[in-house]
């Protein structure tokens, strides 16, 4: 579990992640930033995942996107 916290402790973000050390990946299972961020919260979050991934020395790091459907 990763936490993007602000200057007071106030949470602007987290991602939850999997590793699997046998198969060598990650699994970003899931990210978001609060309600009106606009800081590069969700970028920073993703940059350290894929930082550690690579420290694991894993080969892969995966998440599932769903398309956007209009009206939705």
């Amino acid at each position: 579990l990763y936490v993007a916290e602000g200057r007071r402790g106030e949470v602007r973000g987290c991602a939850l992640v999997s590793h699997d050390p046998e198969a060598g990946f990650v699994l970003l299972d899931w990210i978001a930033a609060s309600p009106g961020e606009t800081g590069g919260v969700g970028a920073a979050l993703y940059a350290q995942v894929k930082a550690d991934a690579e420290a694991l020395g894993c080969h892969g790091l995966y998440f599932e996107c769903l398309p956007d459907v209009a009206g939705e």
